[in-house]
């Protein structure tokens, strides 16, 4: 008990953290406190400028404070963390002890709750994606990161600030990892046309220029270098080391498979080659980035496209079209009802995770809406409208074939469906994990009785109450809820009108509006009668339903 105790105070006290957002009048101030800042121990030290501050006001709980800074003005992000609380304020303290000569616009003001401290790097993380956001139409968002002896950086990139004025690049923004005197730069640059192709290449060659010759540092911090620098490899490490590099390349690739063209070109203009360009596409989608953040939360990524892709094949379109190739534009317009539209789960999580959030479902939705005849927007609703009636029959044609492979083999429906299809694409393909719902109505009787003494409504989706048994007869998700419940004491209520209820994103997903607006009102209707006003929670066992609900 002793050594438990022990371990748990550890673990609450470690690390101890405390975070600041710093204000300086310049950028030469702020990077004067970078070593100062080290010396006393700061963990982290994030630079961000003016420019880079604009682009996160718009973020809920940014301060006035941060909001009316100078335009000469640069912030930096400090982070102090100790093996204890005695060891973190240690830190604190030997800093407030020179910090009024260090030139802030306001006195620190430190955060140990770890929601703020949240906040506070959400700013930080929030740059690029900001960036991102509210590009123009069509062009690319370029990141690069270089880094420069911690005592030039401030000169540095004051002078860095100088050449996006000089080429034009007005919302250009810079932020990073100023401690090691590591920073990123963010440029948005069109890239359709030879002049603007002319002056992201005078630029980069100035930016070269710059870190290179003038302040001795080095054009790749912290990433790959990337067929964007590569042209300047021998220019940054001199003839004699570039011809080692390409001795040990040709060693030890000498087919050159191996990501050719990054680090070992020989194409001085490599950076404006094959350039790609953004095409201008649908409004929901037209601000991605490309970034791929959304690929791992989308339910389809293993089998056929993600967001990103999708939004891809949308720009390879658009270009397409634009370029006359009318064959290949049709071919993949073809091949994207399928793998773009069809198998696109639409249920939003895209968004959770996009840095800009791009819903790319709302774009599918629309598209599918608009490819369907009045007669197909009828039959939905005439569906939504008998939903019960629709589940029967969908529970008992699983049920009956449930029962032919049981009594022909368990492979008949999926070599019967299989050899229909090949007569017929669209229709579906039989699977055996497929299983009917056990039947659950005795919980609705069961629990009538209690309703007014409920602590919970359960909402069983439509698809546990239909396609929610087991092939190998373990518990289903309504059996487990229920068993829980039970054990916890926990009342609940199965409305009797639950067979005839649906969350609406089976008609929302395939972009039935009509038969969608009449479920999801009907569905309200009932969950209000069912919760006297809103007085009961509402428990659903599907995460996708209850994002629709909301």
């Amino acid at each position: 008990g002793f050594i438990a105790e022990a371990v748990l105070r550890t673990i609450d006290d470690y690390p101890a953290k405390s975070t600041a957002l710093l204000c300086f009048n310049n950028i030469f101030d702020a990077c004067s406190a970078i070593v100062p800042l080290a010396e006393v121990g700061a963990e982290a030290v994030e630079l961000m400028d003016r420019a880079s501050i604009h682009s996160i006001e718009h973020l809920d709980g940014i301060t006035d404070q941060i909001k009316t800074l100078s335009e000469t003005a640069a912030v930096l992000l400090v982070e102090f963390q100790g093996n204890n609380k005695d060891e973190l304020q240690e830190k604190i303290s030997a800093f407030c002890k020179f910090s009024s000569g260090l030139g802030m616009i306001y006195s620190p003001q430190f955060e140990s709750d770890s929601k703020e401290q949240a906040f506070l790097w959400k700013i930080r993380k929030g740059m690029f994606p900001a960036v991102g956001a509210v590009r123009a139409s069509g062009s690319t968002v370029i990141l690069e990161d270089i880094a420069f002896p911690v005592a030039k950086l401030g000169n540095a990139i004051l002078d860095l600030q100088s050449l996006f004025k000089k080429h034009g690049y007005e919302n250009a923004i810079i932020f990073g990892h100023a401690k090691d005197g590591n920073i990123h730069f963010v440029v948005t640059q069109i890239l359709n046309t030879p002049s603007e192709i002319e002056r992201y290449d005078k630029f980069l060659r100035d930016v070269i220029q710059l870190v290179i010759h003038e302040y001795d540092g080095t054009l790749k911090a912290e990433h790959g270098t990337g067929r964007n620098m590569a042209p300047f490899v021998e220019t940054e490490w001199g003839n004699e080391v570039y011809q080692i590099m390409k001795e040990l390349k040709e060693t030890i690739d000498p087919e050159n498979l191996l990501n050719p063209g990054v680090i070992i070109n020989h194409d001085k203009n490599a950076h404006i080659r094959n350039l790609k360009t953004l095409y201008t596409i649908e409004e929901e989608v037209d601000k991605c980035m490309e970034c791929g953040y959304c690929e791992h939360t989308c339910p389809s990524r293993d089998i056929t496209l993600t967001p990103r892709r999708r939004i891809v094949v949308r720009r390879e379109l658009a270009k397409l079209k634009q370029e006359g190739n009318t064959k290949e534009y049709k071919l993949l317009l073809h091949e994207y009802q399928y793998d773009g539209l069809n198998t696109c789960a639409v249920d939003g999580l895209c968004a959770v995770a996009c840095p800009v959030d791009i819903n790319t479902g709302m774009l599918i939705k629309r598209l599918r809406k608009e490819n369907h005849s009045e007669t197909a927007n009828n039959i939905a609703l005439f569906i939504a409208k008998n939903f019960k009636a629709t589940t029967d029959i969908v529970k008992f044609v699983l049920k009956a074939g449930c029962g032919v492979n049981k009594l022909l083999g368990k492979n008949t429906l999926v070599n019967l469906t299989w050899g229909l299809r090949k007569m017929i694409p669209t229709f579906p393909v039989w699977i055996n994990q497929i299983s009917p719902s056990t039947n659950f109505e005795i919980y609705k009787g069961q629990r009538d009785k209690m309703l007014f003494k409920s602590e919970v409504i359960y909402f069983p989706s439509c698809i546990s109450r239909v396609m929610g048994g087991s092939m190998d007869n373990k518990k289903s998700v309504i059996d487990t809820f229920i068993r829980v419940s039970n054990a916890a004491g926990i009342n609940f209520s199965i409305p009797e009108e639950i067979n005839n209820t649906c969350c609406g994103q089976l008609f929302s997903s395939k972009g039935f509006n009509k038969a969608f607006v009449y479920t999801a009102n009907e569905t309200i209707d009932k969950i209000w009668r069912w919760t006297h006003h809103g007085m009961l929670p509402i428990v659903l066992d599907v995460t996708s339903c209850t994002y629709t609900l909301l």
